[in-house]
């Protein structure tokens, strides 16, 4: 799965930073539709991580069960410290995958504004950056005369 999201991540690296001169900047509909793609993608993970802990959670659940009976059946009552940190632990399990994919889930928009930022605002003739002008009609740089 993690090999799948690292293509993703490439594939979305390449289309929103195709140069970094500014030739051949992605428009903001690129950039919106790869961020989309890329949520959609690591939400699925999310997804798909949170169901293998209810899975653990569910399977965990009834072995702890068949311990206690065991024990309360079988050995009479004799419980020991290993018994019942491996029955607790056993069930407590499920939270790793669980609280990995809530702070995925929560971390996403970061990370996929991380993976496909923002097109920059640069001169296409020398790149320098335009993005704390006011109204850029030329380029202070080069002297480049910018359509807006």
């Amino acid at each position: 799965m993690g090999g799948a999201l690292g293509v993703v991540a490439c594939w979305a690296g390449c289309l929103t930073h195709l140069d970094y001169h500014g030739v051949m900047e992605p428009s903001r509909a690129t950039v919106a539709r790869t961020r989309f793609f890329l949520l959609v993608a690591v939400r699925s993970a999310c997804l798909m991580l949170a169901g293998f802990g209810g899975y653990l959670m569910f399977d965990n659940l009834w072995r702890v069960a068949f311990d206690v009976l065991r024990l309360t059946v079988e050995d009479s009552g004799n419980w020991n410290r290993y018994t019942v940190f491996d029955s607790v632990a056993r069930f407590f399990s499920f939270m790793v995958p669980v609280a990995f994919a809530y702070v995925l889930w929560r971390m996403s928009p970061r990370l996929v504004r991380a993976v496909a930022p923002d097109p920059e605002f640069v001169c296409p003739n020398c790149g320098y950056p335009l993005k704390g002008l006011r109204s850029p009609a030329s380029c202070p740089e080069c002297g480049q005369v910018l359509v807006p």
